[in-house]
């Protein structure tokens, strides 16, 4: 079921071309990378030719005895018959190259990503963790439910690096290697994964205590002013209401005063 040559692992490594493209995005791509990139890229007949090859050495088997139908593969290309059916009208006609609307992504990768062959973004990230989403939703279903690093394969490949790799969470062994530098894909991949997920908390740890500075620097002087303020307000309403009441304790004195003088002319009327 996954005995790979190596024009079929080029083939199916098509989808590496936009994930390296994804991780440019968020930082400037190692020669390596190019590298990874370049060995992956050529016209569309000879990617086509290259799976013709993988499917002539793939001879025909039966369908497995299985109680459900979508692990029947009689082709052994990867690729169930059910999905061949539904990508082009019969269990075995996809060659794993085709790619519809020629965004690097072969369609029978798109297919089980989002359910026809033409849905994959290859630019869409939605939790900026630099994996293109359609990978995320191969593994688990979901644009946001895998950051990268916390499932292996049976080879101890992290299921994304597969799928980008060959197309599936389960075909990569580690060894690939598709541009032929003596370094497996895998390996250069992780790296370059790691390193930037690096710059990237670097960058955010950096933001926060530019945040931290700005807060020390803007809002605690802002924030004393107006204590300052407050205080001064305070003081000013206090000296106010003395005042007040000193003139009201000054007119009360006068009324007495004035009574004083009113009084014996009070007492001759009476």
């Amino acid at each position: 079921m996954q005995r790979f040559t190596a024009a079929r692992r080029r083939t199916a490594a098509l989808v590496a071309v936009t994930t390296v493209v994804i991780l440019g995005m968020i930082g400037s791509p190692s020669a390596t990378a190019m590298a990874v990139a370049a060995t992956v890229t050529g016209p569309a007949s000879t990617r086509t030719a290259a799976a013709g090859a993988f499917a002539a050495d793939s001879a025909p088997t039966p369908c497995p005895a299985a109680s459900n139908a979508t692990l029947c593969d009689a082709d052994a290309d990867r690729i169930s018959d059910q999905l061949e059916r539904q990508l082009c009208g019969t269990a075995t006609c996809a060659t794993g190259a085709e790619d519809s609307d020629e965004d690097g992504i072969p369609d029978w990768v798109e297919y089980t990503a989002c359910h026809t062959p033409t849905c994959a973004d290859p630019t869409a990230d939605a939790d900026g963790n630099g994996i293109p989403d359609y990978i995320s939703e191969v593994i688990c279903g979901s644009k946001t439910c895998t950051d990268g690093l916390e499932t292996l394969n049976r080879h101890g490949v992290p299921q994304w690096i597969s799928v980008l790799i060959c197309g599936d969470t389960t075909c990569a062994t580690g060894a690939e290697d598709l541009n032929g530098d003596g370094v497996p894909d895998a390996a250069q991949l992780l790296k370059r994964y790691l390193d930037l997920k690096a710059a990237r908390e670097a960058a955010e740890a950096a933001r926060l205590r530019a945040l931290a500075h700005t807060g020390l620097t803007v809002v605690l002087p802002i924030g004393a002013g107006l204590v300052v303020a407050a205080g001064g307000i305070a003081v000013l309403l206090a000296w106010r209401r003395r005042r007040r009441l000193a003139d009201l304790g000054e007119h009360g004195d006068q009324g007495d005063h004035a009574g004083e003088l009113t009084r014996p002319f009070t007492e001759a009327g009476e």
